[in-house]
């Protein structure tokens, strides 16, 4: 990764990637979790802005931080976490969609969403 700041669709390319790179990782350690690691990157894939990790990121470098993979990753993670968030969101809310897919629990049921969530 370059020291120059990306533009909008390379840094959100790359937290995509940071995000796919780390469900790779753990589907590769915990096998048995495949069918709940798939889900987590299909609702990744569904799209979304990434507003939260770029306004993470541009936190980051107005306070004076510098671009590199670490703040990618950690703007990343709160991507993560807002996703999962969703997913109960949608299981509360009793929503048939989430960026015109079919939520979790509509897909799997309430017991796998309550895990993709967790």
């Amino acid at each position: 990764m370059s020291a120059s700041p990306p533009d909008l669709d390379d840094l959100r390319a790359a937290i995509d990637g940071s995000l796919h790179r780390f469900l790779d990782e753990r589907a590769a350690a915990l096998p048995e979790a495949q069918p709940l690691i798939s889900e987590m990157a299909r609702l990744i894939d569904a799209g979304g802005k990434r507003m939260r990790p770029l306004f993470c990121y541009w936190g980051h470098r107005a306070a004076g931080g510098h671009h590199g993979q670490p703040i990618v990753t950690a703007a990343a993670a709160l991507e993560l976490l807002h996703t999962f968030a969703l997913v109960h969101d949608d299981i509360m809310d009793l929503s048939a969609e989430r960026r015109g897919q079919p939520t979790v629990h509509v897909t799997h049921g309430s017991d796998v969403a309550l895990l993709v969530g967790d």
